[in-house]
């Protein structure tokens, strides 16, 4: 986590291949897995890089992990509220 949290705030957004590690930690299948990949989403949206939060959300579509609603909606509405602009 250490990792992850100091990629995060040096402004490095985590790639396919980091999702990956992550997941293997935690189990793809797990709901963990799922917990945290959508707890990183958040953050990502909550620090305006959407288009890394739409990135990691395809992961976890690649992995067959099917994230919470909500998710789905923060990273939709933030991608498009960019493109408008």
């Amino acid at each position: 986590m250490y990792l992850l949290n100091r990629m995060l705030d040096l402004g490095c957004d985590p790639d396919t291949v980091t999702c990956n590690m992550f997941l293997r930690e935690f189990g793809a299948g797990e709901r963990k897995g799922r917990e945290f990949l959508e707890g990183l989403i958040v953050r990502l949206c909550n620090s305006g890089r959407n288009m890394a939060a739409g990135e990691v959300l395809m992961v976890m579509q690649a992995k067959y992990i099917v994230p919470e609603p909500p998710i789905w909606e923060m990273v939709v509405i933030d991608i498009c509220r960019r493109k408008r602009r």
